[in-house]
């Protein structure tokens, strides 16, 4: 007899025992009861486990897939992943999902951080179900063998294991430390509390030479309110420009315009532009803004060499050093690896010659670590290269009807499969379709492709694409054999936006730039409310942003704002 035919029945057996109990006197009834009703759980719960196609949850019978960190990428693994065919858990120090595009207009006080701020529960509950289980506590290092993540448990205060089927790591980077001092003295912006900080150091500032007017040299003034951002990309654009107007808004006030003289806002770049990867029409609108209407001291081609408590050392290309005292000081250049990232790369050999980001494959594999996916800031794709095959790959295309070919290449090698193809027509002096190459130009076209491909960018974009993308390989791909036929993960680029200064905006696509006017400040108002996850976000972004009694009338006045994010002014 099988296993499944005893435990039915065992079932029948112990259903016949109730029906003979139940005629038994009253005093023995509830004890024989329970005794059965545990014996037929155990036999029911024998027929689930044997007859499940997983033994990997003995309740549910589901996968288990534990997600390290709540960044973007989880976010869009929260709204999409099917949580009835997997058991999901996730661990993170975080309790909130930060809405990191809207975070300098927390600087800026023109938003309360309650729009940035996005409790863990909105994106792991569906109703008042929890479908995600939330982990508080920080992932410390993976024990690949027996698939286990070692975390520090931060309501138990100790260091636990939880085992997994499917990991999927998402714990970004942290605050850089390539310059001396940027470590002990800088400022970053990461998440709200960042923002509040910030806000705080700037606002701290006016008030202290307010304060003291009398008691302070010129100079003390001066080099209190001069505040310096490092980096001309997005982030230090926006950060300038937010501390423009905190700046203007206080000079509004009669106690305060006495300070005008004495600040300073200064933005470094090394590159020879802001905005360095957007266009020079993007990049100059921005240097317009910053410069002209903002007041912001613009320092191009100009390295940062080191900070300390009171001053930054900088070098312009071709000069001297230049010590520069400053107030606040604001790192946005960069960051680095964190501490769980540099575990794996440390201890995982496939990983040891690349120290920066965890390296995946194209289906965003990590290489080294059966079963474990990376994506976002912590992650880096590099996909199987063509060039190390090219003698294969030539000896085949001798054997086809096309010959080694571009059209070969084309009808053979998809995107679908090998992601660097998608740059095939870009390649520069590419062959005609049907030309026959040699195997060296064969090779160095493969080369070539190779090259080009470039891993998707540390931007909440791409790990939201990246995070789509594994919903996509686990909903519909659940098995490991399924997962291996997966087409490859590609990126696409669909367009950035840069909040410059007093509702100036650049916003930059594949298909053309929109810069400054009204229409592109409620385009990107429209973009933002849309995308934010969060019902109540949305809910305040409408009512700062948009007006039921008409599109120009303000929201949110500037005073309720420093009260909702409990500051004064």
């Amino acid at each position: 007899m099988s296993n499944s035919e005893k435990n039915t029945s065992n079932i029948q057996t112990c259903s016949s025992v109730f029906a003979r109990d139940e005629k038994k006197n009253v005093s023995n009834t509830f004890s024989t009861i329970t005794n059965k009703a545990t014996s037929l759980t155990k036999s029911i719960f024998s027929i689930f486990k044997l007859c499940s196609p997983f033994k990997t949850d003995a309740s549910l019978g589901r996968p288990k897939v534990l997600i390290l960190g709540t960044g973007w990428g989880f976010m869009k693994l929260a709204k999409g992943l099917d949580v009835n065919s997997n058991d999901i858990k996730v661990i993170s120090p975080n309790k909130y999902f930060c809405f990191t595009p809207l975070l300098t207009q927390i600087v800026s006080n023109r938003l309360p951080r309650e729009v940035c701020e996005i409790p863990i529960n909105e994106l792991t509950y569906r109703g008042n179900k929890e479908v995600i289980k939330y982990i508080q506590g920080l992932a410390l290092d993976i024990d690949k063998e027996n698939k286990e993540v070692i975390y520090f448990d931060s309501e138990k205060k100790k260091q636990e294991r939880i085992p997994y089927d499917y990991l999927i790591i998402n714990v970004g980077n942290e605050d850089s430390s390539i310059v001396p001092g940027i470590k002990e003295y800088a400022l970053y912006l990461r998440n709200v509390e960042d923002s509040i900080k910030m806000r705080d150091a700037v606002v701290n500032c006016f008030k202290e030479v307010n304060a003291n007017w009398d008691k302070m040299s010129d100079d003390e003034k001066r080099k209190k309110l001069t505040f310096i951002v490092a980096g001309g990309g997005p982030t230090g654009v926006e950060v300038s420009g937010a501390f423009a107007e905190l700046t203007k808004n206080f000079l509004s006030k009669n106690e305060y315009k006495k300070l005008a003289p004495f600040i300073n806002i200064k933005i470094i770049e090394m590159a020879n532009k802001l905005l360095p990867t957007a266009g020079d029409k993007v990049s100059g609108y921005t240097k317009y803004v910053l410069s002209s209407l903002a007041g912001i001291e613009i320092l191009l081609e100009t390295k940062l060499k080191s900070v300390s408590k009171d001053y930054v050392v900088i070098q312009k290309e071709g000069g001297d050093e230049e010590l520069i005292p400053y107030g606040v000081f604001v790192w946005a250049s960069g960051a680095s690896p964190n501490s769980l990232t540099k575990q794996i790369c440390d201890k995982v050999e496939e990983q040891s010659f690349f120290k920066k980001a965890i390296v995946v494959d194209e289906r965003l594999q990590v290489h080294g670590i059966p079963n474990a996916y990376a994506l976002g800031d912590c992650a880096l794709v590099r996909p199987r290269k063509l060039a190390e095959r090219s003698k294969e790959i030539y000896q085949n295309a001798l054997k086809s009807s096309f010959g080694p070919t571009v059209k070969y290449l084309r009808d053979n090698f998809s995107i679908k499969a090998f992601p660097q193809m998608f740059n095939l027509s870009k390649v520069a002096d590419l062959p005609k379709n049907e030309e026959i190459l040699t195997e060296e130009d064969f090779k160095n076209l493969l080369e070539k492709l190779d090259s080009m491909y470039h891993s998707p960018p540390p931007t909440a974009q791409g790990a939201s694409q990246q995070g789509e993308y594994l919903v996509k390989l686990f909903n519909d791909y659940p098995s490991d054999k399924e997962k291996q036929d997966c087409p490859a993960f590609i990126y696409y680029w669909n367009g950035s936006t840069c909040y410059i200064y007093d509702d100036n905006i650049a916003i930059y696509t594949p298909f053309g730039s929109m810069l400054g006017g009204i229409h592109t400040k409620y385009i990107w108002r429209l973009a933002y409310t849309t995308l934010n996850p969060s019902s109540r976000s949305r809910s305040l972004l409408s009512k700062n942003w948009f007006n039921p009694f008409g599109m120009f009338a303000g929201g949110y006045k500037n005073d309720e704002i420093y009260k909702m994010n409990n500051i004064s002014h």
